[in-house]
Parts: C-alpha cells; sequence; structure tokens
C-alpha cells in the first residue's frame, strides 16, 4: 500500500513500533500497523493492490493500516483492514476480479463497517457515532451484535453501546445551529467576549471604503410571529453614502462533499432597510448576500453568491432576489444537482452580512442539506 498527499502539507506517517511521526512530502510506502494522519488542510489518498482499492483521507483524519493480506493456497482471496480512529474517509473498491473471496473492513470504537466490492463508502467517526454513507454498492455495519445491511442512496450509524439506526436515506446538514437558538459553546461565542451570544455563528465586520463614521451592529435577536418565537441574525448600518462597510455573520464547515449529489441551501430573509442604489459600481452592493465558500477537486477555491434586496410592486418571480421590505421570505437554492455541474470537493464556510453605506437585514432559518441519492458506479 501507499499514501500520497492531494492537497496540503500536513500529512504524516508513523511506522509501527515507532513514536516518531515522518512528514510525507509526495507519496511513501505503508505497511500493516502504520498510522497515517491528516492535518486540518490536508487531504491523503491511499492505493491498495495496486489501485483495486483506495481509501481518500479528508482533514483531521487520524487511521492505521491494521492488515493487508493476500493469499492463493486454499482459495484466492485478498483482505484489508483499517481502524479509523477519527475523521473521514471515502472507501472506493474495484469488482472482484481473478479473486474468489475479498473482504474489506473499516474499524472504529463503535463497530466495524465490511465495504462490499464495487463499492464506494464514506465513514465518518469523530467523537461520536460512526456513520457510514453508501454512494453505490453496499456495506454492512456490525456492532453489539447488529447488523444493518446498507444499499446505494442509503446511511446508517452506530455507537460504542452497540446502539444502531439505518438504513435511512442519505442525508447530510452541513449547517449548525441555523436557526441561532444553541446556547454558546466556547467563551469566544459569549456576548461578554464579543461573541454573538450563540453556538458555532461568529460576526465580522469589513471597512471597504472610506473612513467609517457611521455605526454597525451585528446580533441575535428575537421576535414572535404567531405563536412562536423567531431567532435570528441581524446586521444593521447607519452612515453616510460615501462610507462602504461589510458586516455580518459567518460559519466556518470544512466538510467534504464530492461524495454527494445533490445539495440544497435554505434560508429565511427580511430585508428592513436598504441603500438607496443597489448594486453599485461593481455590482456588489446589497443590503443581504449569502455567499458561500468552497473548493474545487483541483483545490481551487471558488463561491457561490446570492444577494437579496427588496422592490416597490410586484415581484418578478424569476428573480429569486427580490422580496418585500419588511416581509420575511423563504428562499431554496440548488448548489449542486444533475442539472447544476458545479464540481464542489469541500464547502469551507457560509457568509451572511449587508454591504453598503446603509442596510438593515435579517436572517434566519439557514440550512444545507446534502444529500446521496442511488446511483451507479
Amino acid at each position: 500500500a501507499s499514501v500520497e498527499v492531494r492537497q496540503g502539507t500536513k500529512l504524516t506517517r508513523q511506522r509501527r513500533g515507532q513514536t516518531s511521526q515522518e512528514l510525507v512530502n509526495k507519496s511513501s510506502p505503508i505497511g500493516e500497523g502504520d498510522l497515517v494522519s491528516t492535518g486540518a488542510d490536508t487531504e491523503g489518498f491511499i492505493t491498495f493492490f495496486g489501485g483495486d482499492v483506495t481509501a481518500q483521507a479528508y482533514f483531521s483524519t487520524s487511521l492505521r493500516l491494521d492488515s493487508l493480506r493476500t493469499t492463493r493456497f486454499f482459495q484466492d482471496r485478498r483482505s484489508m483492514a483499517l481502524n479509523l480512529n477519527t475523521g473521514t474517509i471515502i472507501v472506493a473498491t474495484a469488482d472482484q476480479g481473478d479473486y474468489s473471496d475479498e473482504q474489506y473492513v473499516v474499524n472504529s470504537d463503535d463497530g466495524a463497517v465490511l465495504v462490499g466490492t464495487s463499492s464506494r463508502v464514506r465513514i465518518e467517526t469523530e467523537g461520536g457515532p460512526t456513520t457510514a454513507v453508501v454512494d453505490h454498492g453496499t456495506a454492512t455495519l456490525m456492532s453489539g451484535g447488529k447488523r444493518i445491511a446498507v444499499g446505494a442512496g442509503q446511511m446508517a450509524s452506530m455507537d460504542g453501546s452497540g446502539s444502531t439506526s439505518g438504513p435511512l436515506p442519505a442525508e447530510k446538514e452541513l449547517i449548525y445551529n441555523g436557526n441561532f437558538t444553541d446556547l454558546p459553546t466556547r467563551r469566544a461565542d459569549e456576548v461578554a467576549n464579543g461573541g454573538l451570544g450563540t453556538a458555532v455563528w461568529m460576526s465580522f465586520r469589513e471597512q471597504v471604503a472610506g473612513t467609517d463614521t457611521g455605526i454597525t451592529s451585528v446580533s441575535v435577536m428575537s421576535e414572535t410571529v404567531g405563536t412562536t418565537d423567531v431567532y435570528y441574525g441581524a446586521m444593521e448600518r447607519e452612515g453616510s453614502a460615501d462610507h462602504y462597510t461589510r458586516v455580518g455573520v459567518r460559519q466556518d464547515i470544512n466538510q467534504p462533499v464530492d461524495y454527494l449529489r445533490t445539495i440544497d441551501l435554505y434560508a429565511t430573509v427580511k430585508v428592513v432597510k436598504q441603500p438607496l442604489k443597489i448594486g453599485g459600481p461593481v455590482g456588489d452592493v446589497y443590503p443581504l448576500t449569502i455567499r458561500v465558500n468552497y473548493t474545487d477537486t483541483n483545490a481551487k477555491p471558488h463561491t457561490w453568491v446570492q444577494n437579496f434586496h427588496f422592490v416597490n410592486g410586484k415581484l418578478d418571480e424569476k428573480d429569486p432576489g427580490q422580496v418585500q421590505q419588511a416581509r420575511w421570505s423563504a428562499r431554496t437554492f440548488k448548489l449542486k444537482s444533475k442539472d447544476v455541474g458545479r464540481d464542489m470537493a469541500v464547502i469551507n464556510s457560509i457568509e451572511i452580512f449587508g454591504y453598503g453605506p446603509e442596510f438593515e437585514s435579517w436572517v434566519t432559518g439557514v440550512s444545507m442539506v446534502g444529500r446521496n441519492v442511488a446511483s451507479q458506479p
């Protein structure tokens, strides 16, 4: 087997029986008992049996090659076993070929995932249940004496207590705390320390043009809609016409998404006040913008952008960025689908902000759902 760097600079290998780690600059052979780890910005790619079986290790992943065997004494058989300590890997296997029996296993603290031939399976464990998502082919989860067979477009999970769930339609929520209701999980999230008083989301402010003499604010607020308290992120600026500022909220995501067939973005927005001139000299002056930052399979950065503004009179149904003033509007966008062929390998972050000399905008119900529909190899 061998491991190579796909992107980043922090791929390490620890030899069996050794305590020191070696930095892998390009590629390196690995053997039974070797530990492979990737840094927060690094992906590694492992090949077995001359490339018939591969494992792509995403950011902050640690795994050990427990065994790699072939035999032709009693039967044509080959097997591979990995131990996933933490992180995310995608295991891809070829067809059975000349071998009469094959077994590919990924173990974790929660149990084992058996990956079938001609299959592509994403396996993730990060301090919680181990989850397996089948892109195509099959997988079997085994934990606490239970077995779950998972097919294409399905997912299942297991934890150390032997509890299992699935198979379910494969989907993944990429946004956390999209309704701004979860309490702070870090000191930096607390209002007293400059945070928003809610989990994960961070505020940001960028002075773009002129010397700022205006007032800007980013906060989490609530209002009662019917009988429900709605929490939202509020972005506001009051300033003179020649002072441009970008202010909003941001969430780091850093999730692999190349295995997902579709990605849908949901948001409920409200624009209360906006600049006198929408668009501006370079077409980016809007009271509310959602920007998704992502990288493609060649590690090149890209952005997806949707602007919002209110209009007087009838809305243009073909323009999802038009909303009515001071009224909540729910919107859905296709980031990736069979009709939207964006090459999205990793979603890095989402930013929601207002930009201009003056504006007041609100956002809630932020959700980004990736789904892995049944597909053929």
